[in-house]
């Protein structure tokens, strides 16, 4: 089978992270291109497989006709079985799917929220055309965005695939790693949390670090480790200047199991969600979660027993969380651990429910 995965770009993010596993797992049995539509940084780019066959088309940012029209030239040039679209590559691929839906098959995977993202205004009209005119068929990623997007668009074909990740792999810079980490905890032996996701206003990294740093001026023996792109934006810089001495942000890191087997717990603080690639790797690593509410955190945080999910976003709900964890930490810790003695959420099993649906 060939397969044509879509992005607009490989830089770091959940998406595209998802989008290198699962190429990189497909290409052991069918022949898989990435076309990658935008002129930006491809931080995921040297982690895949040869196998898989590299486009750049190399757009600039924002949308036109002219990138609409090219990639139906691509399309027409690739002649895939499948295309598959993730994200905003779905605007750009409009035209194409509206050409071509009766040729090619084109899927789309929903990757966040589907009430904020793909249901009202013209994000759920461009679903709607895709789905009817285009006969787009649509992968929803945790139980939650499944059945938001049942709720939202009732005639739409669409199949629920668990998100996965290749299964941790400790790196060759462990070493170096475990004496970076252990600095962080200081003398006083802190409890060390880990956060890993780009610096934007929907992670809500500005609660995160109030919450810690009210806990940390209460007597709270804790550190946080920050592991993300974007913090040098206006937003990141305010962020890191009221972040006390005892938050650490440490830019983009490929060996992120490094860091996760080396911290206590793994904190996500978001607005809305999909199914993170960050939380599939917590779980994996077998380490606690804290998050917020949202879609995806609700179906892998079991409260109470791997992790704790605050009652809301504010900060004193995540606060009350946190205090959960520290509370009942070695219980927590314990059971956590468990969590990677299955494959729930990994990446093989993931790409075999793609390539049976992908056969429909």
């Amino acid at each position: 089978m060939k397969i044509l995965e879509v992005i607009q770009s490989l830089a770091s993010g959940g998406a595209e992270r998802l989008v290198v596993d699962l190429c990189n797992e497909l290409s052991k049995t069918e022949d898989v291109t990435v076309l990658i539509l935008k002129d930006v940084e491809h931080f995921y780019l040297p982690q895949l497989n040869p196998a898989v066959k590299v486009i750049e088309a190399k757009m600039p940012i924002g949308g036109s006709i002219k990138q609409l029209v090219q990639c139906c030239k691509w399309v027409n040039r690739i002649k895939p079985d499948v295309i598959h679209m993730h994200s905003q590559a779905r605007y750009t691929m409009l035209m194409a799917n509206l050409l071509y839906g009766r040729r090619y098959k084109f899927y789309l995977t929903i990757h966040n929220d589907v009430n904020d993202h793909y249901a009202h205004g013209w994000s759920g009209l461009q679903v709607r055309l895709s789905g009817f005119i285009g006969r787009c068929k649509f992968i929803t990623i945790s139980e939650t965005n499944h059945q938001q997007f049942c709720e939202a668009h009732p005639k739409l074909k669409q199949r629920f695939i668990q998100n996965g990740r290749a299964l941790p792999i400790i790196s060759n810079k462990i070493d170096d790693v475990k004496e970076e980490m252990q600095a962080y905890r200081s003398a006083e032996n802190r409890i060390l949390f880990i956060h890993i996701a780009r610096c934007h206003q929907c992670k809500d990294q500005s609660m995160l670090v109030d919450s810690f740093n009210e806990l940390i001026a209460e007597g709270e023996k804790l550190a946080l480790v920050v592991i993300g792109a974007g913090f040098d934006s206006a937003l990141g810089k305010e962020i890191i200047a009221k972040a006390c001495s005892d938050i650490h942000f440490i830019g983009t890191k490929e060996n992120v199991y490094d860091y996760l087997s080396c911290a206590d717990c793994f904190c996500l603080s978001s607005q809305y969600e999909g199914m993170p690639i960050t939380l599939i790797e917590a779980y994996l690593s077998g380490k606690p979660i804290i998050s917020t509410p949202v879609c995806g955190a609700v179906d892998i945080v079991k409260d109470g027993e791997n992790g704790f999910l605050s009652a809301g976003h504010t900060k004193e709900e995540y606060k009350n969380a946190v205090r959960q964890f520290i509370k009942n930490k070695d219980s927590i810790c314990t059971a956590a651990k468990k969590n990677n003695e299955h494959c729930l959420y990994d990446i093989r099993e993931c790409a075999a429910k793609y390539l049976d649906w992908f056969k429909n």
